[in-house]
């Protein structure tokens, strides 16, 4: 029988884990509830990323539609908010939610990345012919 210690690890700001350091480090750096982030959506977009403590301020003030005004449309940006605001002081679990908790923040990120993926294809294509 054959036994290998194995090092596992772990991202500081979620539960994520892995046995390259290499790849949790690349998700540590843009991971959603890190507060000093680097978001490649918005990197990979060329758009301008917000600092995570504006998109707070945008989520307090107007929802999710603000938010999503301010980081031009970013998915990721939308979830640096939201995990933000649930640090600061904790909202209740979507899949127990009721309706009655007026702390619960409808956004799915899913459909919202396709859709921004989509427009950033769009833009691209339409530099693509513009030279």
């Amino acid at each position: 029988m054959n036994r290998k210690r194995v090092w596992r690890y772990y991202c500081e700001h979620c539960r994520k884990g892995g046995c390259s350091a290499a790849s949790i480090g690349k998700h540590e750096r843009g991971c959603t509830r890190n507060p000093h982030r680097e978001c490649g959506m918005c990197k990979k977009a060329r758009i301008e990323q917000r600092p995570t403590s504006e998109l707070l301020a945008a989520l307090e003030a107007g929802g999710v539609e603000q938010v999503l005004s301010l980081a031009g449309g970013c998915p990721a940006c939308v979830m640096a908010a939201i995990h933000a605001l649930r640090a600061k002081e904790p909202l209740c679990d979507p899949s127990y939610h009721d309706g009655s908790d007026s702390n619960y923040i409808p956004f799915d990120y899913t459909p919202a990345a396709r859709a921004f993926w989509s427009s950033v294809d769009e833009m691209e294509s339409r530099r693509d012919y513009a030279y």
